[in-house]
Protein backbone atom coordinates (compact mmCIF):
# COMPACT_ATOMS: atom_id res chain seq x y z
CA UNK A 1 0.00 0.00 0.00
CA UNK A 2 1.57 3.20 -0.98
CA UNK A 3 1.34 6.35 1.52
CA UNK A 4 -1.45 8.18 -0.56
CA UNK A 5 -3.60 4.68 -0.56
CA UNK A 6 -3.08 4.26 2.90
CA UNK A 7 -3.93 7.65 3.88
CA UNK A 8 -6.88 7.05 2.23
CA UNK A 9 -7.84 3.97 4.14
CA UNK A 10 -7.74 6.06 7.49
CA UNK A 11 -9.89 8.44 5.95
CA UNK A 12 -12.74 5.53 5.18
CA UNK A 13 -12.31 4.33 8.70
CA UNK A 14 -12.36 7.49 10.79
CA UNK A 15 -15.86 8.32 8.87
CA UNK A 16 -17.51 5.04 11.00
CA UNK A 17 -16.97 5.83 14.88
CA UNK A 18 -14.98 7.66 17.25
CA UNK A 19 -11.98 5.73 18.50
CA UNK A 20 -11.53 5.15 21.94
CA UNK A 21 -7.86 6.89 22.28
CA UNK A 22 -8.88 10.30 20.36
CA UNK A 23 -4.98 11.40 20.79
CA UNK A 24 -3.78 8.17 19.42
CA UNK A 25 -5.70 8.39 16.83
CA UNK A 26 -4.96 12.09 15.69
CA UNK A 27 -1.13 10.59 16.21
CA UNK A 28 -2.05 8.07 13.12
CA UNK A 29 -3.27 10.73 10.74
CA UNK A 30 -0.58 12.91 11.29
CA UNK A 31 2.32 10.26 10.70
CA UNK A 32 -0.03 8.98 7.57
CA UNK A 33 -0.21 11.92 6.06
CA UNK A 34 2.95 13.59 7.19
CA UNK A 35 4.60 10.30 5.44
CA UNK A 36 2.53 10.87 2.12
CA UNK A 37 3.23 14.09 1.48
CA UNK A 38 7.30 13.35 2.18
CA UNK A 39 7.64 15.45 5.47
CA UNK A 40 10.48 15.10 7.40
CA UNK A 41 8.92 16.98 10.70
CA UNK A 42 5.94 18.12 11.59
CA UNK A 43 3.49 18.64 14.31
CA UNK A 44 -0.39 18.61 15.26
CA UNK A 45 -1.92 21.03 17.46
CA UNK A 46 -5.48 21.75 18.80
CA UNK A 47 -5.41 25.05 20.37
CA UNK A 48 -8.75 27.84 21.57
CA UNK A 49 -8.91 31.01 19.27
CA UNK A 50 -10.21 33.62 21.35
CA UNK A 51 -7.00 33.95 23.74
CA UNK A 52 -4.70 33.37 20.53
CA UNK A 53 -6.26 36.61 19.47
CA UNK A 54 -4.83 38.75 21.72
CA UNK A 55 -2.03 36.65 23.59
CA UNK A 56 0.64 33.97 22.88
CA UNK A 57 -1.48 31.00 23.26
CA UNK A 58 -0.10 27.64 24.52
CA UNK A 59 -2.09 24.93 22.77
CA UNK A 60 -3.95 22.17 24.69
CA UNK A 61 -2.12 19.84 23.09
CA UNK A 62 0.35 18.87 20.37
CA UNK A 63 1.58 15.91 18.87
CA UNK A 64 4.48 15.28 17.10
CA UNK A 65 5.68 13.46 13.61
CA UNK A 66 9.25 12.81 14.08
CA UNK A 67 11.19 13.84 15.94
CA UNK A 68 10.68 14.20 19.06
CA UNK A 69 13.06 17.28 19.24
CA UNK A 70 10.75 19.01 17.43
CA UNK A 71 7.56 18.78 19.75
CA UNK A 72 10.02 19.99 22.66
CA UNK A 73 10.95 22.98 20.88
CA UNK A 74 7.31 23.56 19.63
CA UNK A 75 6.09 23.15 23.45
CA UNK A 76 9.04 25.17 24.88
CA UNK A 77 8.68 27.94 22.13
CA UNK A 78 5.11 28.53 22.89
CA UNK A 79 5.57 28.17 27.05
CA UNK A 80 8.22 30.86 27.49
CA UNK A 81 7.56 33.34 24.85
CA UNK A 82 10.13 32.57 22.38
CA UNK A 83 7.74 31.80 19.84
CA UNK A 84 6.19 35.56 19.89
CA UNK A 85 2.61 35.49 18.17
CA UNK A 86 1.71 39.02 18.92
CA UNK A 87 4.61 40.40 17.14
CA UNK A 88 5.79 37.88 14.68
CA UNK A 89 4.60 38.61 11.19
CA UNK A 90 3.62 35.02 10.03
CA UNK A 91 1.46 34.92 12.53
CA UNK A 92 -0.38 37.98 12.65
CA UNK A 93 -1.18 37.36 9.20
CA UNK A 94 -2.58 34.10 9.66
CA UNK A 95 -4.68 35.35 12.79
CA UNK A 96 -6.21 37.61 10.41
CA UNK A 97 -7.71 34.42 8.04
CA UNK A 98 -8.73 32.72 11.54
CA UNK A 99 -11.80 30.60 10.93
CA UNK A 100 -12.99 28.13 8.62
CA UNK A 101 -10.30 25.77 6.32
CA UNK A 102 -7.04 27.23 4.95
CA UNK A 103 -4.33 25.85 3.57
CA UNK A 104 -0.83 27.73 3.25
CA UNK A 105 2.43 27.73 2.46
CA UNK A 106 4.50 29.25 5.09
CA UNK A 107 6.43 31.29 2.93
CA UNK A 108 4.00 32.73 0.97
CA UNK A 109 1.86 34.15 3.60
CA UNK A 110 3.56 37.38 3.75
CA UNK A 111 6.20 39.27 1.62
CA UNK A 112 9.43 37.37 0.86
CA UNK A 113 11.49 40.35 3.44
CA UNK A 114 8.42 40.03 6.00
CA UNK A 115 9.12 36.63 5.90
CA UNK A 116 12.77 36.69 6.08
CA UNK A 117 12.70 38.66 9.10
CA UNK A 118 10.02 36.58 10.98
CA UNK A 119 10.14 34.25 14.09
CA UNK A 120 9.05 31.39 12.03
CA UNK A 121 11.18 31.66 9.76
CA UNK A 122 13.82 31.69 12.52
CA UNK A 123 12.11 28.74 13.62
CA UNK A 124 12.51 26.91 10.29
CA UNK A 125 16.02 27.24 10.56
CA UNK A 126 16.36 26.06 13.33
CA UNK A 127 14.75 23.13 12.33
CA UNK A 128 16.90 22.88 9.39
CA UNK A 129 13.28 23.56 7.82
CA UNK A 130 13.52 24.59 3.76
CA UNK A 131 9.62 24.44 3.46
CA UNK A 132 6.66 24.60 5.31
CA UNK A 133 2.58 24.03 4.36
CA UNK A 134 0.41 24.43 6.94
CA UNK A 135 -3.18 23.10 7.25
CA UNK A 136 -6.02 25.05 9.97
CA UNK A 137 -9.12 23.78 10.33
CA UNK A 138 -12.10 25.39 13.15
CA UNK A 139 -13.91 23.16 14.78
CA UNK A 140 -16.03 26.19 16.09
CA UNK A 141 -16.14 29.43 16.67
CA UNK A 142 -13.68 29.43 19.40
CA UNK A 143 -11.47 26.91 18.51
CA UNK A 144 -8.95 24.92 15.63
CA UNK A 145 -7.13 22.13 14.80
CA UNK A 146 -3.81 22.76 13.06
CA UNK A 147 -1.56 20.39 11.02
CA UNK A 148 2.17 21.80 10.18
CA UNK A 149 4.98 20.41 8.06
CA UNK A 150 8.48 20.61 7.41
CA UNK A 151 10.74 19.77 4.51
CA UNK A 152 14.24 19.40 5.59
CA UNK A 153 16.19 19.77 1.49
CA UNK A 154 14.21 21.11 -1.64
CA UNK A 155 10.26 22.44 -1.34
CA UNK A 156 6.87 20.55 -0.83
CA UNK A 157 5.22 20.13 -4.29
CA UNK A 158 1.67 21.08 -5.78
CA UNK A 159 0.14 16.80 -5.34
CA UNK A 160 1.58 17.08 -1.62
CA UNK A 161 -0.42 20.56 -1.12
CA UNK A 162 -3.61 18.90 -2.68
CA UNK A 163 -3.05 16.12 -0.94
CA UNK A 164 -2.77 17.72 2.56
CA UNK A 165 -5.97 19.89 1.46
CA UNK A 166 -8.54 17.22 0.82
CA UNK A 167 -7.18 15.03 3.94
CA UNK A 168 -7.81 17.80 6.86
CA UNK A 169 -11.05 19.13 4.59
CA UNK A 170 -12.17 15.61 5.05
CA UNK A 171 -11.51 15.58 8.97
CA UNK A 172 -14.55 17.87 10.20
CA UNK A 173 -15.72 14.51 12.21
CA UNK A 174 -12.69 13.39 13.83
CA UNK A 175 -12.18 17.00 14.41
CA UNK A 176 -15.11 17.33 16.26
CA UNK A 177 -14.41 14.02 18.15
CA UNK A 178 -10.88 15.36 19.08
CA UNK A 179 -12.26 18.90 20.60
CA UNK A 180 -14.84 17.15 22.07
CA UNK A 181 -12.11 15.04 24.06
CA UNK A 182 -10.43 17.99 25.17
CA UNK A 183 -14.02 19.84 26.10
CA UNK A 184 -13.50 22.75 23.34
CA UNK A 185 -16.79 21.59 22.15
CA UNK A 186 -19.13 22.28 22.76
CA UNK A 187 -18.82 25.27 25.37
CA UNK A 188 -15.01 25.85 25.17
CA UNK A 189 -14.77 24.33 28.97
CA UNK A 190 -11.60 22.84 28.35
CA UNK A 191 -11.09 19.37 30.57
CA UNK A 192 -8.29 18.63 33.12
CA UNK A 193 -6.38 15.82 32.52
CA UNK A 194 -7.92 13.86 34.94
CA UNK A 195 -11.36 14.74 33.64
CA UNK A 196 -9.91 13.95 30.22
CA UNK A 197 -9.44 10.17 31.30
CA UNK A 198 -12.55 10.35 33.15
CA UNK A 199 -14.48 10.89 29.99
CA UNK A 200 -12.64 8.08 28.12
CA UNK A 201 -13.56 5.46 30.29
CA UNK A 202 -16.94 6.61 30.60
CA UNK A 203 -17.09 6.46 26.95
CA UNK A 204 -16.43 2.44 27.01
CA UNK A 205 -19.39 1.67 29.54
CA UNK A 206 -17.13 1.18 32.33
CA UNK A 207 -19.28 1.72 35.24
CA UNK A 208 -17.79 4.74 37.56
CA UNK A 209 -17.48 2.16 40.54
CA UNK A 210 -15.03 0.17 37.87
CA UNK A 211 -13.38 3.58 36.84
CA UNK A 212 -12.86 4.68 40.24
CA UNK A 213 -11.28 1.00 40.92
CA UNK A 214 -8.93 0.90 38.11
CA UNK A 215 -7.63 4.87 38.35
CA UNK A 216 -7.24 4.58 41.83
CA UNK A 217 -9.87 6.95 43.45
CA UNK A 218 -12.73 6.17 45.63
CA UNK A 219 -16.78 6.53 44.30
CA UNK A 220 -17.28 9.71 45.49
CA UNK A 221 -14.00 11.65 44.01
CA UNK A 222 -15.11 10.07 40.91
CA UNK A 223 -18.67 11.01 40.76
CA UNK A 224 -17.45 14.47 41.19
CA UNK A 225 -14.95 14.58 38.51
CA UNK A 226 -17.61 12.85 36.31
CA UNK A 227 -20.19 15.72 37.21
CA UNK A 228 -17.77 17.78 36.57
CA UNK A 229 -17.57 16.58 32.85
CA UNK A 230 -21.08 16.14 32.44
CA UNK A 231 -21.42 19.79 32.84
CA UNK A 232 -18.47 20.97 30.94
CA UNK A 233 -19.88 19.45 28.14
CA UNK A 234 -23.64 20.48 28.87
CA UNK A 235 -24.63 17.18 29.17
CA UNK A 236 -26.96 15.61 32.50
CA UNK A 237 -26.38 11.95 31.68
CA UNK A 238 -24.30 8.72 30.34
CA UNK A 239 -26.83 8.21 27.39
CA UNK A 240 -27.04 12.19 26.75
CA UNK A 241 -22.92 12.26 26.70
CA UNK A 242 -22.56 9.21 23.88
CA UNK A 243 -25.22 10.82 22.09
CA UNK A 244 -22.86 13.94 21.85
CA UNK A 245 -20.04 11.79 21.13
CA UNK A 246 -21.44 9.46 18.40
CA UNK A 247 -23.46 13.07 16.62
CA UNK A 248 -20.81 16.01 17.10
CA UNK A 249 -22.35 17.27 14.04
CA UNK A 250 -25.67 17.95 15.86
CA UNK A 251 -23.70 20.22 18.63
CA UNK A 252 -24.98 23.92 18.60
CA UNK A 253 -22.19 26.43 19.70
CA UNK A 254 -22.09 28.19 22.53
CA UNK A 255 -20.23 30.91 23.56
CA UNK A 256 -16.92 30.77 25.58
CA UNK A 257 -17.31 29.11 29.12
CA UNK A 258 -15.19 28.08 32.32
CA UNK A 259 -18.25 26.03 33.56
Amino acid sequence: MTPHEHVLALLAETSTAPPRDMRQHWQRILDSLGDAIGADTGYGAIQVLEPFTTEPCAPLDVVVHRPDRFREDVARGWADGTYDAKSDAVSIALRATVGGHRVTRIGDVVPRDEFLASDTYRSMRAADATDRIAAFHAVSNTAEVMFVYDKQGGEFDAAAVELLDLVVRSLTMVFRWLALSYGVLPRAAVLTPAQREVLHRLLTGESEKEIAAATGRTYGSLHQIAVRVYRKLGVSSRAELMSLWLDPTAIELAPTGTA
